[in-house]
C-alpha cells in the first residue's frame, strides 16, 4: 500500500516556511498498515500513483484566514487534489483538510464558541464506510462545515451540529474533523473507516 500525504506549511519566522507533518499520523498508519510506503506531497513534478492522498490537519483555510503560510497550503492541495481526481485516487482530509474539501465544494465554515480542545460526541447516520452510531473524540478546530452543496453526503454530527464526517457524492472525497493519530492508543474504528475508503 502507498499513501501519500500532504504536509502542513508553518511559518516559524517572518518569510520561513517550512513543511510539517506530525510523526503521529505516521505512526498510525504504520500500525495497521502492513508493507506501506508513505511520501510526503510537496514535489509539484510528482507523478506517483497512490492507493490514498492524505491531506493533513495544521493550517487555517485561506479563504478565513488570509496568510501566506494558508495560500502555500491551498497550493499544495489543490495541485494534489487534481492529481486524485484524475487518476482516480480516493482523497481523505483531517481536520484542516476536510475543512479545505468542504470549502472547494461548496459548503460553508462557521466559527463555532466553546468548541476547541473539547470533548466531542459525534453521531453517524446509516452509511457503509463506519460501522459504529457515535464516538468520544477531542475536537482542535474553530470552524465548523455546514451543508450548502446537495452533492455533499453528510455521515457524522457533532452535538453542535456541525459536520464532523462526509462524502463528496460520485466522487472518492472524503473528510473527518478529528485526528486519528492524537488518540493516546489507536482507535480500529479509524482503521475500518480508512480501509473501506481506500477499498
Amino acid at each position: 500500500m502507498k499513501i501519500g500525504i500532504v504536509p502542513s506549511v508553518k511559518e516559524p519566522y517572518p518569510n520561513q516556511f517550512e513543511l510539517s507533518l506530525d510523526l503521529n499520523l505516521i505512526n498510525f498508519f504504520y500500525y495497521y498498515f502492513k508493507n506501506l510506503n508513505i511520501e510526503i506531497l510537496k514535489d509539484k513534478n510528482n507523478k506517483n500513483n497512490y492507493d490514498l492522498i492524505v491531506l493533513s490537519g495544521g493550517n487555517d483555510v485561506y479563504q478565513v484566514k488570509k496568510s501566506k503560510k494558508n495560500l502555500l497550503r491551498k497550493k499544495l492541495d489543490n495541485h494534489f487534489l487534481k492529481i486524485a481526481l484524475k487518476k482516480n485516487i480516493p482523497i481523505l482530509g483531517i481536520c484542516y483538510g476536510a475543512q479545505f474539501l468542504a470549502y472547494k465544494y461548496g459548503n460553508k465554515l462557521n466559527k463555532i464558541k466553546g468548541h476547541n480542545n473539547k470533548i466531542n460526541k459525534i453521531k453517524f447516520v446509516k452509511n457503509d464506510l463506519i460501522n459504529i452510531k457515535f464516538i468520544k473524540t477531542k475536537c482542535y478546530h474553530d470552524y465548523g462545515i455546514q451543508k450548502k452543496n446537495k452533492n455533499f453526503q453528510e455521515i457524522g454530527m457533532s452535538s453542535k451540529d456541525s459536520i464532523e464526517c462526509f462524502k463528496i457524492i460520485n466522487k472518492k472525497i472524503y473528510g473527518i474533523m478529528w485526528h486519528p493519530e492524537r488518540d493516546k492508543v489507536f482507535k480500529k474504528y479509524n482503521y475500518e473507516l480508512i480501509k473501506n475508503i481506500c477499498n
